[in-house]
């Protein structure tokens, strides 16, 4: 049944707004092939053109929902007007709209009008291409992807062969298939049969040991010092934030590892560094080592950094992706003068590439990242095989109490499980909590409190096979879908 141009939009509108929920803090999973289902339907409806709109309203309902907090960032806590916030958000989310309409323009295109089983890896091939291209061009924005959404669904055994893209392929392809139902389609029933039972081998696939504990465990006291955005850079606040973390920590020394958020002290570390050396000794000789995020500043170049310190080793970790509109501002030269105008708040924060991901803590080396950087598998993965763990420092103080914390605690359960490493994220106002290597929340502190979550983490060595191997299994996956689609199309012409 062929549905009016109308209705299809509204249609692929709500679909794109119930795709939203099935992440995080809402986790309702099956929504996603729900939604993906009616959207691959959509698709083989109407003109090409007419389908990359559809795809445009699928892809406004759901960013429009879904990076919402965006605006309460740049509103509430970057003191952005109303009308410019809106304005920005509504750039981003029209821009990150463009992808899930490509995946619908060139599945129509390419291989015609009318639901097929082709149609079908077609449109799951493109789509990942799609999500591939989402999370790697301007800089990148890999949120919501499909593949976070997997973290407590039967396909989570997968994550740690096929990373987010493969992950994303077999949502795509399952939702797609439910869609098209011809059950009197041996090719078909076939098609779903084996997706049925990759969906299954995802249970023993879980209970697989792609990494082995390293070691004993280590105690860890993750400080959460619930401190306002709107006072954390004014001078006069400064002695009494640090004296807050310093208060909140000191009956906890003793522990393994004391782990303070991103730029925890808000100060530059040259202007505290004899302070941070003291206080590191002392807790040294306790047997703990202190790791915090801080701001430091290059004299040399005159570049300001976002970093991860570990006084005891005297090593950084330096932040290598940048939050847009937040720590850096992309295509300054033409959008400065716009930004000037509305008086938009930014840091001239500076990425490092050179730079190693990896920190020596002891005997082990953890991995290091801050904030949105977990949401980069392709980042992650590249030194996580010999990390023993993973640390994420991370002010989610910018989200206010929107949905983005929850989503930003689901990627890093998300990369733990695709990383085999366990994880420890420490955020100034939540959400602090630990992560095993199954992707399951070992302890988790409550938001918007100020307090010390202590539990363990445990270390690992070893690597799964997608640290390994990366993108390369999802990308012979992808191309053979449509090197099949193609052989397929051109045998049928």
């Amino acid at each position: 049944m062929t549905l009016s141009p109308a209705f299809n939009g509204a249609l692929s509108f709500l679909a794109g707004i119930s795709l939203t929920l099935a992440f995080a803090p809402f986790d309702y999973w099956p929504l996603a092939l729900l939604s993906i289902g009616i959207l691959f339907k959509i698709t083989s409806q109407g003109s090409a053109r007419q389908v990359f709109w559809f795809g445009i309203l699928f892809g406004l309902g759901y960013f429009g929902l879904g990076v919402s907090w965006v605006f309460v960032s740049m509103h509430r806590f970057g003191q952005l007007g109303t009308p410019m916030a809106f304005f920005m958000t509504a750039l981003l989310v029209c821009y990150l709209s463009i992808y899930p309409a490509l995946a619908c323009y060139l599945t129509n295109r390419w291989f015609g009008q009318g639901a097929s089983w082709m149609g079908a890896i077609a449109f799951a091939s493109i789509w990942t291409l799609s999500e591939y291209l989402r999370g790697t061009l301007l800089t990148g924005f890999p949120w919501l992807v499909l593949a976070h959404a997997s973290v407590d669904t039967l396909l989570a055994g997968w994550a740690p062969l096929l990373g987010e893209l493969g992950m994303s392929w077999l949502w795509v392809l399952t939702a797609a298939l439910l869609a098209l139902w011809q059950w009197t389609s041996i090719t078909w029933r076939v098609l779903l049969v084996g997706m049925g039972l990759i969906w299954a081998l995802g249970i023993p696939l879980n209970s697989v040991h792609w990494t082995e504990p390293k070691g004993e465990a280590r105690t860890i006291s993750l400080v959460q010092g619930n401190i306002p955005q709107n006072i954390k850079w004014i001078p006069t606040y400064r002695q009494q934030i640090i004296d807050q973390f310093l208060t909140l920590s000191e009956p906890h020394t003793g522990q393994h590892i004391i782990l303070w958020p991103e730029a925890a002290l808000p100060i530059l570390y040259h202007e505290a560094e004899e302070m941070i050396q003291d206080y590191a000794a002392n807790m040294q000789v306790q047997g703990t080592t202190w790791v915090f995020g801080i701001l430091v500043y290059d004299a040399e170049s005159d570049t300001y950094y976002n970093s991860i310190h570990v006084p005891t080793t005297k090593q950084f970790y330096y932040k290598r992706k940048l939050v847009p509109f937040g720590e850096t501002i992309p295509f300054a030269g033409l959008l400065g003068p716009i930004i000037d105008l509305f008086n938009l708040p930014y840091s001239a924060l500076q990425p490092v590439t050179n730079k190693s991901a990896l920190v020596e803590m002891g005997d082990n080396q953890l991995l290091g990242s801050i904030c949105y950087e977990i949401a980069f598998g392709r980042l992650m993965k590249y030194q996580a095989a010999k990390a023993n763990y993973i640390l994420n420092v991370s002010n989610d103080t910018w989200f206010g109490d929107s949905i983005g914390p929850h989503q930003h605690l689901q990627i890093a359960r998300y990369r733990a499980l695709e990383l085999g490493k366990e994880l420890a994220r420490g955020t100034n106002n939540g959400i602090t909590a630990v992560v095993d290597v199954r992707g399951n929340i070992r302890e988790r502190a409550e938001q918007f409190q100020s307090l010390v979550l202590n539990t363990f983490i445990q270390p690992y060595e070893g690597g799964t096979p997608y640290s390994r191997w990366g993108d390369w299994p999802a990308f012979f996956i992808v191309l053979t879908g449509l090197s099949l689609c193609i052989m397929r199309r051109k045998s049928s012409s």
